[in-house]
């Protein structure tokens, strides 16, 4: 063909538009209609079907203020529990822990279909970090997160 466009071809031969006798008609390559998820947007590692989406990292003096939204995109009821015990943050720079000094909302959740909680942490703030990765045990980890000053 002179347009520069290719024709697909079946075992060997030109096909035709919608295939032809005793051929299969052509299958397009349909993009995805879902975007890419977010790095913000993560399933939660205890509980895959509920989504976790980290929405601030705020530094306020010494600490920096995490929200997390979490959500049950399902139809059935979903639980979550959450024990507090292996939450920081991860200064890549420094390669420095920073602690959890509180954390609010409920410690367990019960999401039922399309609801969603809030969740707010805060953590003692890395020196000079601009970028960091916030560790909640029972949802992930949420890398390359920007703290906005």
């Amino acid at each position: 063909p002179t347009s520069g466009v290719p024709v697909p071809t079946y075992q060997g031969g030109p096909m035709a538009p919608g295939g032809g006798a005793g051929m299969p008609p052509q299958v397009a390559s349909i993009p995805p209609s879902a975007p890419m998820p977010s790095p913000r947007l993560i399933p939660v590692d205890r509980n895959p079907k509920l989504t976790a989406e980290l929405t601030e990292a705020r530094q306020r003096g010494a600490v920096v203020s995490v929200a997390i939204t979490v959500r049950n995109p399902g139809e059935a009821r979903q639980r979550l529990e959450f024990t507090g015990k292996d939450n920081y943050l991860l200064d890549y720079a420094e390669g420095k822990k920073y602690e959890l000094v509180a954390m609010q909302g409920r410690r367990t959740l019960e999401l039922g279909p399309n609801e969603q909680a809030v969740l707010r942490a805060t953590f003692r703030a890395p020196q000079n970090a601009s970028s960091v990765a916030v560790v909640i045990e029972e949802i992930g980890t949420f890398d390359d997160v920007p703290i906005v000053k």
